[in-house]
């Protein structure tokens, strides 16, 4: 389990939004994504966890509609297809959820 964001819906400048990946044998699954979660993702990536290249992200689970858990979500969606993502983007969630993005 890694902490990519431990923040709240306000402005802090030292943390980021909420997100949780749990990787299970090199894959892994995205609980939130708050702001900066593809960045925090490349920079787990780059202190060596292979998972969380963030052009292999695919899979996501969302907690609930907060701000905070949902605002990263352009970043989720389109920066790892410039990098070159491949697979399908699953992203699953309450009920809401796919006024947001559903299966992309």
């Amino acid at each position: 389990m890694v902490l990519l964001g431990t923040g709240t819906p306000n402005a802090e400048p030292n943390r980021f939004g909420a997100s949780v990946a749990v990787v299970v044998e090199e894959k892994a699954y995205l609980v939130d994504f708050g702001p900066g979660v593809i960045r925090r993702a490349a920079m787990a990536h780059e202190k060596g966890i292979d998972a969380l290249y963030p052009g292999e992200i695919s899979t996501a689970f969302l907690t609930h509609l907060h701000s905070d858990h949902t605002m990263g979500l352009p970043d989720l969606i389109l920066t790892p297809w410039m990098l070159g993502r491949t697979s399908q983007l699953d992203i699953y969630g309450p009920a809401g959820l796919s006024c947001l993005a559903g299966r992309v």
